[in-house]
């Protein structure tokens, strides 16, 4: 039996994030139909097949699970004491908030691991491939200027 409720669970969060769908954008009426055909159809082809459905993050420090611990040169960082004081052991653990991010919440929903900040240096492949990678830093944006006051301008080499 293949269950569906991750996949009602994410068009509830695209539904509610989403503003008010007209017929112009991408969210109208037909265009969520057809979004919502296809992926209950991928969720039933995949279902069939032994897949591993893992989480890859890219944002800011919304999402910061520990990256920004691990660049020597930033100042914004998420290891001073009231982080992390509602997660796992208490103490800081490089998120920006006091407990989970939302990536965090909306995999747990999901089932889903989490996954480690990119820059840990006790990543390797095959923790990515089982679990994810965070790419996201806080501070980080697309612009060249976004976060030049706590971050290096040079990108993060992902590969």
């Amino acid at each position: 039996m293949i269950v569906l409720g991750p996949v009602v669970k994410w068009f509830i969060f695209v539904e509610v994030s989403g503003s008010k769908p007209d017929n112009n954008t991408l969210l109208s009426t037909s265009n969520m139909k057809l979004t919502v055909t296809l992926t209950i159809f991928l969720a039933l082809v995949i279902g069939g097949c032994n897949c591993k459905i893992v989480q890859f993050i890219f944002g800011d420090s919304l999402s910061d699970v520990g990256n920004n611990n691990f660049l020597s040169k930033s100042l914004a960082r998420a290891n001073l004491p009231w982080y992390g004081i509602d997660f796992g052991s208490g103490l800081p653990n490089g998120r920006f908030c006091n407990g989970r991010t939302v990536a965090d919440i909306i995999g747990d929903e999901m089932g889903l691991p989490r996954p480690p900040a990119y820059l840990d240096q006790s990543l390797t492949e095959d923790v990515i491939l089982s679990n994810g990678v965070n790419f996201a830093s806080g501070g980080g944006g697309i612009l060249n200027e976004t976060g030049s006051l706590f971050v290096s301008n040079s990108p993060i080499n992902f590969l």
